[in-house]
């Protein structure tokens, strides 16, 4: 029959045919069988098809657009039925006869398209496109477009509008349809929208398909005209974006050209109304043009789109050519020729041109920010807008603002940062009223609308500001406001108000001074505006906005009156009334909620009045309905019975498969005031509770049915804090009830808690399992894990945490277990379905990357991929958190249903193959990262059902423990080995029995975790390339990285340590239960694995398992047994004082971050730890605590020694002598004579301290600085004797006020003197009464020291070793050994402030290398003394990163460093450390010297038998050496240096030379071992008797006494501590000018003459110098000397072969074959001018001089020189022999 039907009813008339076919649709959509249904539709397109047949006509293609996915359904199993369903719409869309047919035709094509089951499906359709193109055509030439002489009529029109209409439709619904006839689509398009003849609606039309597409399909149309493949390098501005041929080509310039377009309107400047349309204005074309740019740009990203506007921008503001591609300079951008002619009224179209080409810098400016070069970009960009300040039209300066707001907002806050010296002075000149330079007023800008758009640019500026710029220009920008909020116009005052509260958002507090200056405006204005009309409501309601952000941003304490007086001005206007379309309801629900957060609790009362309206804009109906009549009736799922020239209304996606139209405002409201209810629920929290009911089920409703993302994002957050209300108000009224607290807060008890929580969890449940976005199923995961925490939580356990924003962290044991069991099979049910649709989703976008035939796959694409990766990562992250809360509220009582429901997943999950390290992944992931989210989302759930489900799970521990083992061992993501790690932890303490099977591959999988974290952070400094260590994000990512690394070891570490403790308990087991399981593993290994767990101590990136880690070795070592401690701490205790540093390191870390909320327990567990190992535990003896105490680090005892006392309630008060006389010369300055006051002060404050505590420690550091002058010799005094007197006196009588008082107060002063040169007033009753000396550090002490801050003082940041060649394999642990020996032997005398400074100057000499090479980093041969075997033995291939990734420390740095950094003793005076590894490099030793073997083996003896000898005088002419030779010792015998010359000791004060002779030689005992060297001595120790020439019996006074104090000074040498003694070298070439008492034996009594060169030492005195630069002879042969110096002593060091043996000439590059003979001449020329022919009767200054005048003559010749020819050398020679034989030298 229904065949029949479609027979018959061809002929029946049209009225006639209506009501069949109304009922042959009604009874398709009521039938419920299958078949039936079938036969319906198959009728439905039987009687489509022969309509069509019939006529073509309107009808039958309605109803075959109708039917359409009954249509594709049969054409896709039935060729035949497919071509004549794609012939009938040829036919139709060709129809020449009828535009209507066409049109029709077109949207009979997209409802077959729409009910296509994918491109498959649609392809079949492709032979439609030509067709569906020339109908196009056909109805753009009826319309008139092309002047083919078409009626011009408005039917024309409205059917080409509809055609484009179904095109844009089209586009959105199936873009890749076009992908056959794309470029003759874009063309066309393009084509039609460009035509200014076109009516403006089918222009829109044609560009709003364009768009569509972009936004539909981009990869398609980067594509366009762009062919290249997948990963070729294209530069960002590569000539595809800017082919015409390309999308960007078709569409950029097009829109260009629709925003120049833009018509002159007069009065537009005069006007004070605020201007509509967006940046182009209330033009449609112009503003068409604008929206499309912007999203085009969005669409095809910046490296396809920017090009191309960059170029058009350049054009249009006339700007340089080279600006172009915006790589110029700011400077360049000033525009060409001025703006003459471009003024209103003027009549040229330049400024349209401007105006489109600003209005593009603000349309682009979003895809500009995401643009590699965003900084360059934004410079230029910036100075464009800027220079067009300045343009006669007042609409291009208008739009010049709008540009630099859109940027400001697009950019932030790096424009704000880079660019606010240039951007805000311009902005308050544009707004008018602000002070000039000369603090007149500027310019008025004439133009109101500027004016506003200038303030409304400084809002866009400020809103991101930071707060130190928004501070600096506080001033500044809040009075230009205030110039402008009375006087109007309104617009300006609208924009300036803004400008207010921006202001005050960024400045915060800092706005607290410019409160009282800027409130009370504000409040006039308010009150003006209510006795204004309609036109100023919007003023109104900004203003009331403005107060309320001002009142939160100075906080309650300033805005309280001013609150409450507010708050009763809305009351009234609320109770008054307030029309719908008033903008104050919803600016004053907001106000509602900021005034709630400042006030908190006495906001309360004000709650009745903020409710209502909040909940009514909740609860309204959104929804619009649509029009009924017509065939259709009202029921029109698409959409199209609401009126479309509404603009407000849109419509939206219903969740149910359907469409649903709205009004925008009102659903925008709702989305308002659900954020208001979530956040005045978040503030209130408890007090909110009277108000739950009435919120909770409105928001519920909305959760799951708004068509709102907001709307419903706010609403399930919202729900949350229902339950956090609800759960704490019970909370408080059961405290009130137990007779604690304040009664009344809410009524209410469990019941109601659970039946909220079912209710909450409910609705979310159903979103989370329908929701098709990944966020939105995030926030609904969300949700549902804070309403299960909140509603479990027992607040009655947690009283404190009332009054706290969040709940404490949940466990089993504090939680309410208030979800049933069916409810938990619910919960894991839904998380399996979210874990399976992400999965498939992972799977989609994986298959969409592989299809790459579709050439649909591009840069942006993978962007785009990685995003939605992201996205997923987070929400397997949520998944992982909404379990993990389940578990750890309901512990065991979860796991059935999670182990039946969702865990076979998630084991699956976690055992997924590990993807390959970072660089080695393969090529086909692309942008994903495969198993690993999946992964470390599942093993987060197994680490929390072993933490919270022990012991219920141990049946399960043989499936959940493999997938973390092997995770911990070599997952290649760090945060996952760190969660495996911590699950191991958990494991061993919780599970007993059940774990001692996999203790022993828990232990060794720790362990590996730990190589692989070491070898990651090792390889971080060697393996990276410069190009990658110049990259600052890429140094980020390597810091983070880093840092990772390190919370991965230090969780396996803590867990390592819990492991071995269960290793102990159950070998102990073991032991007792004969036959038992040994499966925890034997003593020795137990012993090692202690060993490398207390290596790790203390743990220094994890906070939490730093504590645990330190709060378990406290607990072993006080409460294990004797064999359990000899297992951790060895047999014979040797690692006790390792484990003594540990604790003393915790201590130190736990200080650090004290502030950072860290656990306050740890130091004082430690102090208790101390306390009684000292008295003594059983299985430690007091007297092996003592000796390992002995044993300990020095700064490790002083640390400890402070935690105890803190512990133990001493107060500690340190005072730095030197800041009680800093204010003594502001008080010279200010006229006072004394300095009392300044000491006073401080000593004032150290006494309150003193009263305040019971027992008290008072540090007095640096005494010496009120005894004498703190600078060096020949400085000037800082303060006078008289100032230091004072306070000297003042301490003194602080002292005798602390004893005269008896305070419970003991005194420590620190002072470098001898007690001896005390005065005796400081050691006599009142002041100390004791000495305790404390001897230099000794080499011992120092290489502890330097092993200590390598690894871990706080001055020198942790360091990484990286092995750079030389050391081979080995560890960590030996390179820092031998770098701190090596600094230790370098460094005699440094004290600890001391290495510090040494360490840093290294880092900044790393810092300056890097910079210097790019980021280079150090040499495999930078090993600190030369190239060879040697150097790599001492340790020096060897690099140290820092662990802030600054540089990677190197040797050499260090050697540079100790160069520059002496003794704090030897500051001041000439000398200082030399490099200790100087041996025949030029690095101190005798390498320096040349020549004068005798004198060098003479003083090498002497250097043997230093310990009996105190000094030696060096005698000889000037210019031999005599310094040199000295300085060389020095470096030999690694001593510091101390050279003075003994003329700059005298003083013409009396007493003052003798002073300064002994203040040099404290200096020199205190950095001993150091050699002490006197030149011209004969100044100070002229023979008694002698005359000195001119003075009289007062100079012969002065040199007695100067002699008598240097021999008791020397006599005195001996009694020197430290590391050896301190050898005097005086210099003199007058011998016999030296009183014969300093010759005596003991003193310097040892002669040793250094007298002219004789040839052998000028020969080796020429190899030397020399060595230093290539040798050319007369027959152009190159030779090189070098030279290894060897001394040959008594002893039987060295080889002490001839001069002969000890250089070497290498000529021609080599040192033998045929060219030997070349060297032997070079020798014998060398020789030659060694002798005394030559070089006779030179000193050694002559021949170092005579070798750099040779050097000098050369560059003379060829300033690219390379060597020195002998010819130079022996001209030079002869030169300074000349001059020395005539005197001259």
């Amino acid at each position: 029959m229904l065949r029949a039907l479609a027979a018959l009813l061809p002929p029946i008339p049209l009225s006639s045919r209506r009501p069949v076919r109304a009922g042959l649709l009604k009874a398709l959509a009521a039938e419920q069988d299958a078949a039936i249904r079938r036969r319906l539709a198959e009728t439905a397109g039987e009687l489509a098809a022969a309509l069509l047949e019939e006529c073509g006509s309107e009808t039958g293609l309605w109803l075959f657009g109708r039917m359409g996915e009954f249509l594709a359904g049969a054409a896709a199993q039935d060729a035949d039925t497919a071509a004549a369903v794609v012939g009938a719409l040829q036919n139709c869309l060709s129809d020449k006869a009828s535009g209507a047919v066409r049109a029709a035709a077109a949207g009979a094509l997209l409802g077959v398209l729409a009910g296509c089951g994918g491109e498959d499906e649609r392809a079949a359709f492709a032979p439609c496109l030509v067709p569906l193109r020339s109908a196009i055509a056909a109805a753009a030439a009826a319309a008139g477009v092309h002047g083919t002489g078409a009626a011009d009529g408005q039917a024309s029109v409205r059917e080409l509008c509809e055609v484009l209409e179904v095109l844009v439709d089209m586009a959105l619904l199936c873009p890749t349809f076009f992908r056959a006839e794309l470029q003759a689509f874009v063309s066309g398009m393009a084509a039609l929208a460009d035509n200014a003849a076109a009516a403006q609606s089918s222009r829109q039309l044609a560009l709003e398909f364009l768009v569509t597409l972009a936004e539909a399909a981009p990869a398609m149309c980067r594509r366009l005209g762009a062919p290249a493949p997948r990963g070729h390098p294209q530069s960002h501005r590569g000539k595809d974006a800017e082919d015409s041929a390309s999308f960007a080509g078709y569409t950029v310039p097009l829109c260009f050209r629709m925003m120049a377009e833009l018509q002159e309107e007069p009065g537009w400047s005069a006007s004070e109304e605020e201007e509509t349309g967006g940046a182009a204005g209330d033009d449609g074309v112009a503003s068409a043009g604008a929206d499309a740019l912007d999203r085009i740009a969005r669409a095809l990203g910046p490296r396809r789109s920017l090009p191309a506007c960059y170029r058009l921008i350049a054009q249009c503001l006339s700007l340089d050519a080279a600006a172009a591609g915006v790589v110029a300079a700011a400077a360049a951008l000033l525009p060409r020729g001025g703006f003459e002619g471009e003024g209103e009224g003027q009549g040229g179209r330049a400024w349209a041109a401007r105006h489109a080409g600003l209005v593009a810098i603000a349309q682009v400016a979003e895809a500009a920010a995401e643009s590699a070069g965003a900084e360059g970009e934004r410079a230029v960009l910036v100075a464009a807008a800027l220079a067009h300040l300045r343009h006669p039209h007042a609409r291009v300066r208008h739009a010049a603002l709008t540009a630099i707001g859109q940027m400001s907002t697009d950019h932030a806050p790096d424009l704000q940062e880079e660019h606010h010296a240039a951007i805000v002075p311009a902005l308050l000149a544009a707004m008018g009223g602000a002070k000039g330079d000369g603090g007149k007023q500027a310019a008025a800008e004439p133009c109101a609308r500027v004016r506003a758009q200038a303030a409304a640019a400084m809002v866009n500026f400020l809103e991101p500001c930071p707060s130190d710029v928004a501070t600096a220009y506080l001033p500044s920008v809040l009075a230009a406001c205030r110039h402008h909020l009375l006087r109007g116009p309104r617009l300006v005052q609208e924009q300036v108000v803004g400008a207010i509260a921006s202001a005050a958002e960024a400045a915060g507090a800092a706005f607290t001074p410019h409160y009282a200056a800027t409130m009370p405006l504000l409040k006039q204005v308010l009150a003006a505006c209510g006795a204004q009309g309609k036109a100023y409501r919007m003023l109104r309601a900004k203003t009331l906005e403005c107060m309320s952000l001002v009142g939160r941003a100075v906080g309650k304490e300033a805005f309280f009156v001013d609150a409450l007086a507010l708050m009763d001005d809305m009351v009234r206007a609320q109770t008054a009334g307030l029309d719908d379309d008033d903008p104050l309801r919803q600016f004053m629900l907001k106000a509602w909620v900021r005034i709630c957060k400042c006030l908190g609790a006495d906001f309360r009362p004000y709650l009745p009045l903020v409710m209502p309206p909040l909940l009514e804009a909740v609860t309204a109906s959104v929804e619009v309905e649509a029009d009924g009549g017509g065939d259709g009736g009202s029921d029109d799922e698409d959409g199209r019975g609401v009126d479309d020239a509404d603009s407000d209304v849109e419509c939206l996606p219903d969740g149910r498969g359907g469409v649903v139209a709205v009004r925008c405002s009102a659903l925008e409201a709702q989305a308002a005031a659900c954020q208001m209810l979530l956040l005045l629920a978040e503030a209130l929290q408890e007090l909110f509770f009277p108000w739950v009911e009435a919120s909770a089920g409105p928001l519920a409703h909305l959760s799951g049915t708004s068509p709102h993302d907001d709307v419903r994002s706010y609403s399930m957050a919202a729900l949350p804090e229902m339950v956090r209300s609800t759960a704490k108000a019970l909370a408080v009224e059961q405290q009130a009830r137990s007779g604690g607290g304040s009664p009344g807060y809410g009524q209410g008890d469990r019941g109601a808690l659970v039946m909220l929580l079912e209710f909450c969890l409910g609705k979310l449940l159903d979103s989370l399992q329908t929701e098709p976005d990944a966020v939105m199923v995030m926030t609904a995961a969300q949700a549902m894990r804070q309403c299960i925490e909140h509603a479990c939580c027992r607040w009655d356990l947690h009283l404190a945490a009332v009054v706290a924003p969040s709940p404490p962290s949940p466990t089993p044991a504090t939680s309410l277990q208030l979800l049933s069991a069916p409810q938990m099979d619910a919960l894991a049910a839904a998380c399996l379905q979210v874990l399976a649709r992400s999965a498939q989703r992972r799977a989609v976008r994986r298959a969409e990357a592989a299809a790459e035939e579709t050439g649909e796959w591009d840069e942006e694409a993978a962007a785009a991929a990685q995003e939605g990766e992201a996205e997923e990562t987070e929400l397997l992250h949520n998944v992982a958190e909404l379990i993990g809360a389940l578990l750890k509220t309901h512990g065991s009582a979860f796991l059935p249903s999670l182990a039946q429901q969702a865990l076979p997943t998630l084991l699956d999950m976690a055992g997924q193959a590990q993807d390959s390290p970072e660089g080695d992944a393969d090529d086909d992931q692309g942008p994903f990262d495969g198993a690993a989210a999946p992964r470390k989302a599942a093993l987060y759930v197994l680490v929390d059902v072993l933490e919270f489900c022990a012991p219920g799970a141990a049946p399960l521990l043989p499936a959940l423990l493999p997938p973390l083992l092997s995770a911990c061992a070599a997952d290649p993501d760090p945060s996952t080995r760190q969660a495996a790690a911590y699950g191991l932890g958990v494991a061993a303490d919780g599970y007993g029995a059940a774990f001692a099977p996999h203790a022993g591959s828990a232990a060794a999988a720790l362990l590996g975790c730990l190589a692989t974290c070491d070898a990651a952070r090792g390889l971080r400094g060697a393996g990276m390339q410069p190009e990658d260590a110049s990259d600052g994000d890429d140094d980020d990512d390597d810091d983070g990285n880093f840092a990772s690394q390190g919370l991965a070891a230090d969780n396996a570490a803590a867990a390592l340590g819990r492991a071995c403790e269960f290793m102990c308990r159950w070998t102990d087991k073991a032991a007792a239960d004969a036959g038992g399981d040994r499966s925890g593993g034997s003593d020795g290994e137990v012993h090692a694995l202690w060993g490398a767990w207390l290596e790790r101590l203390p743990l220094r990136c994890d906070a939490v398992e730093s504590a645990r880690a330190t709060c378990q070795l406290c607990r072993l070592l006080t409460k294990s047994g004797q064999r359990s401690l000899r297992r951790l701490l060895g047999t014979n205790l040797e690692r006790l004082p390792k484990a003594l540093d540990a604790l003393a390191g915790a201590a130190a870390l736990q200080s650090e971050n004290a502030d950072a909320g860290d656990d306050s327990s740890v130091p004082a567990m430690i102090a208790q730890t101390l306390l009684a190992l000292r008295r003594g535990v059983p299985s430690l003896p007091v007297a092996d605590f003592e000796r390992a105490w002995g044993q300990a680090d020095g700064q490790a005892r002083a640390t400890l020694l402070a935690l105890v006392a803190a512990f133990e309630g001493v107060h500690v008060v340190a005072l730095q002598c030197q800041s009680l006389l800093a204010e003594a010369p502001q008080l010279r300055r200010s006229g006072s004579s004394s300095s009392s006051n300044s000491s006073s002060a401080l000593l004032t404050a150290a006494q309150e301290q003193i009263d305040a505590h019971p027992t008290s420690l008072v540090l007095l550091d640096d005494l010496d600085a009120l005894l004498e002058e703190s600078v060096g010799l020949g400085g000037t005094q800082s303060t006078s004797p008289s100032e230091r007197s004072q306070a000297y006196a003042t301490i003194m009588a602080f002292l005798e006020g602390l004893r005269r008082r008896r305070c419970a107060a003991a005194v420590v002063g620190a002072a470098r003197r001898a007690p001896a040169l005390l005065p005796q007033s400081l050691l006599s009753r009142g002041g100390f009464d004791r000495v305790l000396p404390m001897p230099p550090l000794t080499a011992s002490d120092r290489r502890a020291l330097f092993a200590t801050l390598l690894l871990r003082d706080a001055d020198a940041p942790q360091t990484a070793y990286v092995n750079s060649g030389g050391d081979g394999g080995d560890s960590e642990e030996g390179a820092e050994a031998r770098w701190a020996g090596r600094l230790a032997d370098a460094t005699p005398g440094f004290t600890g402030g001391d290495a510090r400074r040494l360490l840093r100057a290294a880092r900044a000499e790393a810092q300056a290398r890097r910079h210097a090479r790019g980021g280079a980093s150090c040499d495999s041969s930078g090993g600190g003394g030369g190239g060879g075997g040697a150097a790599d033995a001492r340790g020096g291939a060897a690099s140290r990163r820092t662990s802030d990734g600054d540089a990677e420390l190197c040797w050499s740095d260090l050697e540079h460093a100790l160069a520059r950094v002496a003794p704090s003793e030897l500051q001041g005076v000439e000398g200082g450390v030399l490099p200790s590894g100087g041996r025949g490099g030029g690095g101190g030793g005798w390498g320096t010297v040349g020549g004068y073997q005798g004198v060098k083996e003479r003083l090498a003896r002497l250097r043997m038998s230093l310990t009996s000898v105190s000094g030696a005088l060096l005698e000889g002419p000037s210019g031999c050496g005599k310094t040199l030779v000295a300085h060389a010792l020095a470096g030999e015998c690694r001593a510091n240096f101390i050279a003075v010359r003994s003329s700059g000791l005298l003083s013409p004060y009396f007493g003052e030379s003798e002073e300064n002779v002994r203040r040099l030689f404290r200096r020199a005992r205190a950095a001993a071992p150091s050699i002490l060297f006197l030149d011209e001595i004969d100044a100070l120790t002229a023979a008694r008797g002698a005359s000195g020439g001119g003075g009289g019996g007062g100079g012969d006074e002065v040199q007695l006494r100067l002699l008598s104090t240097l021999l008791n000074e020397m006599d005195g040498v001996g009694h020197a501590g430290g590391d050896g003694r301190v050898l005097v070298l005086g210099a003199t070439n007058r011998p016999e000018a030296i009183d014969s008492a300093l010759l005596r034996p003991g003193r310097l009594h040892e002669a040793v003459h250094i007298g002219m060169p004789d040839a052998q030492d000028r020969l080796d005195i020429l190899r030397l110098y020399t060595s230093r630069m290539p040798l050319r002879s007369e027959g152009g042969d190159i030779f090189k000397v070098e030279v290894a110096v060897a001394v040959a002593v008594a002893s039987g060091e060295g080889g002490g072969g001839s001069p002969d043996h000890q250089a070497q000439i290498v000529a021609g590059g080599g040192a033998g074959g045929g060219k030997q003979p070349h060297a032997e001449a070079a020798n014998a020329v060398l020789q030659e001018l060694a002798s005394d022919g030559v070089s006779g009767g030179m000193t050694c200054a002559g021949l170092e001089a005579a070798c750099r005048e040779a050097a000098m003559m050369a560059l003379r010749e060829d300033m690219e020189c390379t060597s020195v020819s002998i010819a130079h050398l022996k001209q030079a020679l002869l030169a300074q022999a000349k001059a020395a034989s005539a005197g001259l030298s």
